[in-house]
């Protein structure tokens, strides 16, 4: 994240100090549990159909080359 966005998450945006990691949660049972207690969303959002193609919308018809 630092690389791409200059964001470095190792730093205490609050204090500037240097963060650790303190664990690691792996088990998707315990991740929900997680989520819904700081009440955030455990289910990802429904994907979206893909738009339809360029040729489907453009009308060609009129235009002078």
């Amino acid at each position: 994240m630092k690389r791409v966005f200059l964001l470095d998450v190792e730093i205490c945006p609050h204090c500037g100090g240097k963060r650790s990691v303190i664990a690691q949660v792996t088990k998707p049972e315990a991740i929900v549990a997680i989520l819904e207690c700081l009440g955030l969303p455990s289910r990802p959002p429904p994907i979206h159909p893909a738009r339809a193609s360029p040729e489907t919308w453009l009308d060609f018809e009129g235009e002078s080359a």
